[in-house]
């Protein structure tokens, strides 16, 4: 099955349009869950009563297995996703998790203008772990002149700006192409589970 270039496509330009990692991740974790969502309902019975009384009560709402990070567990378990994928999703849903968290206490303590930058040393450790971060980025060094003046803050800023950009298309290209991958995973290679 070759994945459909609009949605490639989609992916791509939704994850670019996080303008903070909160939106990036945000972004990222849903298409993880959409693409959870759909290699499970290739693994299970699709007959109403299987549907109805065994699937929804364990996959909807507060069932045992509704949350993201069990759902992955369970793919990886099953052999439907490999050990790199279940580590880059557990990696990024723990990334969410922890900025998530920051966001919260921050707007509780009206520190709204302070968030998670592409830059920071969290961010940065999450491409280093990613499996799917074929090139790990390598980051300017910001150069300090010996006085402060215009052109040293110009250059300053420019590597600032190079490096946000540099780690943001890092992770905009990696995890598309791990969404991607993920989305791809044929449906002959998933076998319904037998029926006994």
């Amino acid at each position: 099955m070759t994945i459909d270039v609009d949605f490639e496509n989609h992916i791509l330009e939704t994850l670019n349009s996080g303008k903070s990692v909160e939106e990036f991740l945000d972004h990222a974790v849903k298409f993880i869950a959409e693409v959870t969502t759909r290699l499970i309902s290739k693994i299970f019975r699709k007959d109403d009563y299987a549907i109805r009384y065994a699937i929804d009560p364990l996959f909807g709402g507060n069932g045992p297995l509704s949350e993201l990070g069990v759902k992955l567990k369970l793919l990886y378990a099953l052999g439907i996703i490999n050990r790199q994928e279940y580590e880059d999703t557990d990696h990024l849903l723990a990334l969410y998790d922890e900025v998530m968290d920051k966001t919260s206490d921050l707007i509780c303590t009206n520190h709204s203008n302070q968030s998670y930058q592409f830059t920071d040393e969290e961010v940065i450790a999450i491409c280093h772990q990613l499996n799917c971060v074929e090139v790990k980025p390598v980051l300017f060094q910001n150069v300090h002149g010996k006085n402060d003046d215009i052109h040293d803050h110009n250059l300053l800023q420019m590597q600032q700006k190079r490096n946000r950009q540099v780690i943001k298309s890092t992770l905009v290209l990696s995890v598309s192409a791990l969404i991607s991958q993920l989305y791809k995973k044929p449906a002959e290679k998933i076998s319904p589970l037998p029926q006994i």
